[in-house]
């Protein structure tokens, strides 16, 4: 599961490729926000449940400062809160114990205690 470490919300922003938003740091993941309250209160960036994450270059994108959002999720021209997120990591639960863990790479899905019990 992502968790946004620093993020930022553009306000009813309109999806338009031809309008750019000044924004100085690339994002890593933008969407289109769904529960704005839960992620306030854990950082967890959800496709479909938190936000609808949109794709780069599909979707937005960045270059030198300048942001265009033109979401396929929406219409031409609507508005809505667009989540930039610049720092994120990605946390998972242990299938054996039910602990959340840091995942670091791709398919570990066992926290460093249940490694050694998983491969028996």
């Amino acid at each position: 599961m992502m968790i946004s470490k620093r993020h930022a919300i553009l306000r009813q922003i309109p999806c338009d490729s031809n309008l750019i938003h000044q924004v100085a740091e690339r994002p890593v993941r933008v969407g289109i926000v769904l529960d704005e309250a839960r992620i306030a209160r854990t950082g967890e960036l959800v496709h479909n449940q938190t936000i609808m994450i949109d794709e780069r270059l599909h979707d937005w994108e960045w270059a030198n400062g300048n942001f265009r959002w033109y979401s396929h999720f929406v219409g031409a021209g609507e508005a809505e809160n667009v989540i930039l997120v610049f720092e994120l990591e990605n946390r998972e639960v242990c299938r054996t114990c039910g602990q959340t863990f840091l995942q670091e790479k791709s398919f570990h899905y066992h926290c460093e205690g249940c490694k050694p019990k998983a491969k028996t």
